[in-house]
């Protein structure tokens, strides 16, 4: 209602998913500024509406199992005055079905509905200011306070978060690292700490990764508690094992979920990857003629004997990592680490966990947001900027690009297709065909139903 150019939004849909920067959007249709973002904001309050009547009944569908790919990624947005130089630095945690490719929810430690101040009276009001408080008393426990952050920062050793995915490190050196990082923190679950180069948004407030992370776990089990089994991969990372494994605690136990880690090498070229494949071909060629059985069982006992091994020498499970014998393109030289292990299990159970251990359908989704979405592509330090980080093309609002991924993530589950006949919400059961960008723009809440 009381829009001007509604035949225009279809357009703004398409472009904005399609990697056209906001000025490239006005250009193509006549637009102001103040046009477009009112239709981001049209668009992000449909594509929720839309997604959350579908995935209302997610929870009704019955399946025999569920394969869970977790990860998270951080995203820069650029200061808005000259003297203050620093970035606000948030980060997503998103979960993809491995079979269907459906993204179950992309969720960034950012409130935009509540304003900074308030959240500061609150906590005065409570006297979450008082020496000796403890954080998970206070008032709003899971939004940061400015004080809190300052203080955070001002005993950080950097600029800003590392990304380790980024720098040139074996994968044997790159488990190394991310868990002498993970101890080194005052608290293992609150990966988030800012470096001095990091400040919080005017605008909205951020939320304390643990909380997001749990919150995000929780739906994730509501969306899958149809499935009967539901095993979970993740990257090496200690907030989403303790969300996952708390949220699926109960199947757990009752020996329906299991967890892994999963890491690779992230720094090779494409020759290199490709040699890595072939010689794994050859290596898993000759555990099939070994083992006079078919491919998959030769992996599976390959993955139980060493796990089995491990298990045996090494009494602290947090480095039983064991290898995968099969490269891939996307995932070169993987190390696999078990991470529910009841004691129930036989070696050859824990095998076919492992064996199917991958990250590749959330890193592919990863990999295309970064390309599709000018938001959000990473930003590129230099010497000139003293490594802060600034690029022309990212937000200067961390409202959009919550919005964003909002946009992108239904975009991806509901109306890209491969092969013009299948979306990831057809195959998790959600859809009975590709959905139009009208479907979207036009859809309406349905009229609530009473008893008579």
């Amino acid at each position: 209602m009381r829009q001007r150019a509604p035949h225009l939004n279809r357009t703004v849909f398409a472009e904005v998913v399609s990697k056209k920067p906001l000025r490239g959007i006005m250009e193509v249709t006549g637009l102001s500024a103040a046009a477009v973002y009112d239709k981001l904001d049209f668009l992000y309050r449909q594509c929720r509406g839309f997604a959350g009547e579908r995935e209302s009944r997610a929870h009704r569908i019955e399946r025999k199992r569920v394969r869970l790919c977790v990860d998270r990624q951080d995203y820069m947005i650029n200061w808005r005055s000259k003297s203050a130089r620093k970035n606000i630095q948030l980060t997503a945690i998103c979960t993809v079905e491995a079979d269907s490719s459906y993204v179950l929810g992309h969720h960034l430690n950012f409130d935009p509905d509540i304003n900074q101040t308030e959240v500061e009276d609150a906590a005065a009001v409570n006297g979450d200011f008082a020496p000796g408080t403890r954080s998970y008393f206070r008032a709003q426990p899971q939004y940061w306070l400015n004080a809190e952050f300052d203080r955070m920062a001002g005993i950080s050793r950097m600029e800003v978060r590392p990304d380790f995915d980024g720098e040139t490190l074996t994968v044997d050196e790159l488990i190394a690292v991310k868990s002498r990082w993970e101890r080194n923190l005052p608290d293992p679950e609150r990966p988030d700490l800012p470096g001095r180069g990091n400040q919080l948004s005017p605008d909205g407030v951020m939320t304390h990764l643990d909380y997001t992370a749990y919150a995000h776990a929780r739906l994730v089990r509501r969306f899958v508690s149809g499935a009967r089994y539901a095993t979970i991969y993740s990257d090496q990372d200690e907030v989403l094992r303790a969300a996952f494994i708390s949220a699926f605690a109960p199947k757990i136990l009752m020996e329906e979920a299991e967890m892994a880690y999963v890491q690779f090498q992230k720094q090779m070229t494409i020759d290199e990857k490709k040699d890595l494949m072939r010689k794994s071909n050859k290596v898993v060629a000759s555990l099939t003629q070994a083992s006079d059985d078919t491919e998959q069982a030769a992996i599976v006992k390959f993955m139980a004997d060493e796990y089995a091994a491990a298990a045996s020498s090494e009494p602290d499970w947090r480095k039983r990592w064991i290898p995968h014998p099969r490269s891939t393109i996307n995932e070169p030289k993987r190390r696999i680490l078990y991470l529910t292990d009841t004691g129930n299990k036989t070696p050859e159970r824990i095998g076919w966990t492992l064996s199917g251990a991958t990250l590749a359908p959330v890193d592919n989704y990863f990999m295309r947001l970064r390309r599709k979405i000018n938001y959000l592509e990473r930003p590129i330090p230099t010497r000139s900027n003293a490594s802060r980080l600034w690029s022309g093309y990212h937000a200067y609002d961390p409202k959009r690009v919550l919005q964003m991924l909002e946009i992108f993530h239904v975009y991806t589950n509901y109306i890209r297709t491969k092969d013009g006949k299948s979306t990831p919400a057809v195959k998790f059961g959600l859809a009975k065909g590709p959905v139009r960008f009208e479907d979207i723009i036009y859809w309406m809440p349905k009229a609530p139903t009473y008893p008579i």
